[in-house]
């Protein structure tokens, strides 16, 4: 028998396998991109009221820069002239389709379409999936600064499907996780406990800087002492498939017991190893 008629059925065997499972991912990452434009489109028609009761979850939590509850934040404001538009460069989800997160630029423009934004930012939404089938915002923060980022340019939305497959063995916990985080902090300093956990592809906002791609965010000789940070989750959420999680919380620093507010979004890669997805870091004035 020739080798050919058993190299081409296997590799189509191979093919018929896997595509199931990456149309399964396909098909969730492109719906957590509809939800995050369609909440954007009703931002931009509705005002931004209407858009985060619609599509905040009950339990949701957004950065005012403190931690509160979404809907009891937006029920009783005043709606305001301006128009907040944003979209999403990035998002991804968990191996169990139950969690993901959407990312991308956002500007504020205070007379409406039409006016010029004056004010510019990223944006970090964690969704999850709700019993009826639908992403729904469980978390909403970002950071603002003075000029447009390079990717208030990028049209396309970068889908990241997740790189771990289903892992039902027992495994670390996100408390677990942040010990080691603060630990490393603690040790070694800032700069080299985050390079423990980033590669690449994490993305840093931290309040008053642009955003930052790669192993560590920028230094500057303007921002506050990282090397006494303490992060402190007051929430934490991992998805059944143990590749996806997020925790939520406050860093200390000194007497300091509410300095900032803080998300992490930890992914697995390939190597089952947790990595640093996200970090947003956003001060709370005195």
């Amino acid at each position: 028998m020739n080798k050919y008629h058993i190299t081409i059925p296997l590799a189509f065997l191979i093919l018929l396998m896997c595509s199931p499972a990456e149309k399964k991912f396909e098909s969730e990452l492109q719906a957590l991109a509809d939800a995050e434009l369609a909440f954007a489109q009703v931002s931009a028609t509705s005002g931004m009221r209407e858009a985060f009761l619609t599509y905040l979850a009950n339990d949701a939590v957004v950065l005012q820069p403190a931690l509160v509850n979404g809907h009891e934040a937006y029920k009783d404001s005043p709606e305001v002239p301006g128009i907040l538009q944003w979209r999403p460069v990035q998002n991804a989800v968990s191996f169990d389709g139950t969690l993901g997160f959407s990312t991308g630029p956002w500007e504020w423009r205070p007379k409406g379409n039409g006016d010029e934004p004056t004010r510019f930012g990223h944006f970090i939404s964690l969704w999850k999936k709700q019993h009826s089938g639908e992403w729904r915002v469980v978390f909403d923060g970002g950071i603002h600064y003075a000029e447009p980022s390079t990717e208030h340019a990028i049209k396309e939305i970068q889908k990241q499907p997740p790189e771990a497959g289903m892992n039902n063995t027992s495994d670390i916990g996100l408390s677990t996780l942040e010990d080691k985080y603060n630990q490393l902090i603690n040790d070694r300093g800032y700069s080299n406990a985050v390079a423990s956990f980033a590669d690449s592809t994490t993305r840093f906002y931290h309040s008053g800087h642009f955003p930052a791609l790669g192993h560590a965010p920028q230094e500057t000789t303007s921002t506050e002492n990282r090397n006494k940070w303490i992060f402190e989750p007051v929430f934490s959420e991992m998805a059944s498939s143990n590749d996806f999680g997020y925790s939520y919380g406050y860093i200390h620093v000194g007497e300091n017991k509410q300095a900032c507010s803080y998300l992490h979004i930890y992914r697995k890669d390939k190597a089952q190893k947790w990595r640093l997805a996200a970090e947003l870091v956003v001060k709370i004035p005195k």
